[in-house]
């Protein structure tokens, strides 16, 4: 046996709002809502007992709005499924808001809307499928891009890494070649200083060499007679050389 639910209906310019009240000891947990863009339904089975409740709208409604929460019972007394659903027009206030007809047409206006239901649900799926293709491929391309940039800027980095050790290093020969030229002028003008010294030596020693040597200066000898002898009736002076 399945027990009807009591709905109150009511509406906004922007949502239509059904409060349905939830029986005793009734959980919210175990209700399935079915919603179309002209009725809605839900149905609880709880503790073996079936519980249902349809309501037709008088207007076409958004059923992917379609939303229900658990709130109190304005009575304070038990709780209420809140259900709001915006409607396709809004701004316009229904007169009626619930759909009035026999049973076999609510029967087919709803299987009607369930059809519509279907195969929007399926459009839905497709668009849900291609938006998450559409975002896997954005993904993928990001990644792409990102470590397309990651490679550029390793590469850029590799690349100025090396320019700045090759500066390093062309500086560094060249301070050595700078510092190989002084080296080799300091030895030039050491091997030109030992040169000239060497020259000005030479030159001292042959002029020293060349230079006349001092006159040392004659001694006449002085005649002194210091003895006179006879010999055989001779007379001979000897004479002493004296300087």
């Amino acid at each position: 046996m399945v027990f009807s639910l009591e709905t109150t209906v009511s509406q906004t310019a922007e949502s239509i709002l059904v409060d349905v009240s939830l029986p005793t000891g009734v959980s919210a947990k175990n209700a399935d809502m079915y919603c179309t863009d002209v009725h809605v339904k839900l149905s609880i089975t709880d503790s073996g007992r079936s519980y249902l409740a349809i309501v037709d709208f008088a207007e076409s409604v958004d059923e992917s709005t379609c939303s229900a929460r658990v709130k109190p019972s304005i009575t304070g007394k038990g709780k209420v499924l809140a259900i709001s659903v915006k409607k396709i027009n809004p701004g316009v206030i229904w007169e009626p808001i619930l759909f009035k007809a026999s049973k076999l047409d609510l029967i087919n206006r709803r299987k009607q809307a369930e059809e519509r239901y279907s195969a929007n649900e399926a459009q839905r799926a497709k668009d849900r499928e291609a938006a998450a293709k559409q975002a896997k491929d954005n993904e993928t391309a990001f990644q792409r891009s990102e470590a397309e940039r990651q490679r550029k800027d390793v590469e850029q980095k590799k690349k100025a890494e090396m320019e700045k050790a090759h500066a390093a290093m062309e500086a560094m020969a060249q301070a050595e070649a700078a510092a190989k030229a002084a080296r080799e002028e300091e030895r030039k003008e050491q091997a030109k200083s030992n040169v000239i010294a060497q020259m000005a030596d030479s030159s001292s020693i042959q002029a020293s060499e060349q230079a006349p040597v001092p006159a040392i200066p004659a001694v006449r000898p002085t005649m002194v007679a210091r003895t006179t002898f006879k010999s055989k009736g001779i007379v001979r002076n000897k004479q002493e050389v004296t300087n």
